[in-house]
C-alpha cells in the first residue's frame, strides 16, 4: 500500500521535493521498503515506539517545517490523491488567499458550542471559488502552512486520535488567525 502511495504521490502534477516516512511500526518492513526504491526523494525516519497517528504527524511537520518547506503535505500510507491534479489545484487555493494556513479537498464547519461538526452543503459547493471551512480531515490531502507551524508552533496533540487530532489541529490555525480552505468545484467534484 505504502509504495502504492508514493507512485501516486510522485505523479502528481506538482510532485512534492521529499516525501518523509514517518514510521511507528516496529518491524523493518517499512525500511525495507524505502531502500530497496533507492530514490533520494523519499527519506525515512523511525520513530522507535507506537507514536500513533497524531504522534506521526506531529514529528513529520515539525522536522518538515524546521526544514524550511513552505507546503507540507499531511498524508497517511493508504489515502492518496484521487486526482493527478490534487497538490496543484490545493496549491493554487491556498496562494490566492492571504494567511492560508491548511488546504484540503473536503472541509467541514464546525460548532464550538456543541461540539458537532457541519457538513458543507451541495448548494454550497455549487459555485466556482474558495470555501473557508473550519476542519479538513485527514486523509483529504490536507496540506499545511510550513512559515505558520513555526510561527506559532502549531502542532497535532499526541493522545489524541481517529480525526480528533486533525479538528484539535484545525481549530489553532483558527486561533492563530490563519483560514482553511477548500476548492468548491473540487470539493463538489470528490463528492
Amino acid at each position: 500500500i505504502l509504495n502504492e502511495t508514493i507512485q501516486v504521490i510522485f505523479s502528481q502534477t506538482i510532485v512534492p521535493q521529499k516525501i518523509l516516512i514517518v514510521d511507528n511500526s516496529e518491524t523493518n518492513k517499512t525500511e525495507e521498503l524505502i531502500k530497496s526504491l533507492n530514490n533520494p526523494k523519499v527519506i525515512y525516519h523511525r520513530v522507535g515506539y507506537n507514536s500513533g497517528p497524531a504522534g506521526a504527524a506531529k514529528i513529520g511537520l515539525q522536522i518538515l517545517s524546521k526544514e524550511g518547506y513552505d507546503w507540507i503535505y499531511w498524508g497517511d500510507d493508504d489515502d492518496p490523491p484521487v486526482f493527478k491534479d490534487t497538490f496543484e489545484i490545493l496549491l493554487k487555493t491556498a496562494l490566492k488567499i492571504p494567511k492560508c494556513g491548511c488546504v484540503g479537498i473536503v472541509g467541514q464547519f464546525f460548532n464550538r458550542k456543541n461540539g458537532f461538526l457541519k457538513r458543507v452543503s451541495d448548494y454550497q459547493l455549487k459555485s466556482e471559488g474558495i470555501l473557508e471551512v473550519d476542519t479538513i480531515a485527514g486523509g483529504m490531502s490536507k496540506i499545511v502552512n510550513g512559515k505558520m507551524i513555526l510561527e506559532f508552533g502549531i502542532y497535532p496533540e499526541e493522545k489524541l486520535f481517529y480525526g480528533f487530532e486533525e479538528l484539535d489541529f484545525d481549530v489553532k490555525i483558527k486561533k492563530s488567525g490563519y483560514k482553511l480552505l477548500v476548492d468548491k468545484s473540487f470539493y463538489l467534484k470528490h463528492r
